[in-house]
């Protein structure tokens, strides 16, 4: 409707006014107007400690020690399009998204299966994440607060168990063998062995699976024993 020579958004048109912080959390300042023909006054002075009133939008200033986001985030997913940068400007990150088949939805480049399995809240290792973590195709996954393990805690998303709940894992396990590479410690953290394998033998090298692994000179165990015994369950071969 026209009031005072200015068409301003009436009670049936559904217009949704605008307020002084974005939807992303940033601030206005000063008075700005509402997109629905009027105009609101933000406070001229910005909330947070060193940011700056710059053309109606507060900013990181020089002294503020805003760390601005890039286009790719901690956890490798990927932002498209133009988005805040969390210090009171914008990021452009292209609407096209790096990894094939992937689309921009909601300013976050997303994958959905085939072209992308999602995590779930049991690695494979038989770990257990807690909380809200990305699903490794540009969703979110809540897996609660609390661990399924007895006396077990979350801690960075992760389920932990501290000495005396959990024992963790060695590099060269009591039942034998020897882990090579980084490996899970069976109690929620990481356990970083050497890649040379050459103290479990000559030619022996790093397997896929973490475990140091002989060469073609190895000879592999079989299910009967040289005593005429036989293996049962899953065994290592030696």
């Amino acid at each position: 409707m026209c009031v005072d020579g200015l068409c301003k958004a009436g009670p049936t048109s559904g217009c949704l006014a605008r307020t002084c912080t974005t939807t992303s959390g940033d601030q206005y300042c000063g008075t700005i107007g509402d997109g629905c023909g009027n105009s609101v006054d933000c406070a001229a002075t910005c909330t947070k400690a060193g940011w700056e009133c710059q053309d109606h939008l507060c900013k990181a200033g020089p002294t503020a020690g805003c760390v601005p986001l890039d286009c790719t985030t901690a956890n490798g997913d990927q932002y498209c399009g133009i988005i805040g940068d969390g210090c009171g400007n914008s990021l452009d990150c292209g609407a096209t998204c790096s990894k094939t088949g992937w689309t921009c939805e909601g300013n976050l480049c997303k994958g959905e299966p085939p072209v992308c399995t999602p995590l779930t809240c049991t690695t494979a290792n038989g770990d257990q994440y807690c909380g809200t973590i990305g699903d490794g195709c540009g969703n979110s996954l809540d897996c609660g607060s609390i661990c399924s393990k007895s006396g077990w805690t979350c801690e960075d998303n992760l389920c932990k168990g501290a000495p005396g709940v959990c024992t963790p894992l060695t590099c060269t396990p009591a039942s034998g063998g020897q882990y090579c590479g980084t490996i899970g410690d069976g109690c929620g953290n990481s356990l970083v062995c050497s890649t040379d394998c050459s103290a479990a033998g000559s030619g022996w090298v790093c397997g896929s699976h973490n475990v140091c692994v002989g060469s073609s000179t190895c000879q592999p165990l079989t299910c009967v024993a040289s005593s005429g015994d036989n293996y049962c369950g899953a065994i290592g071969d030696g």
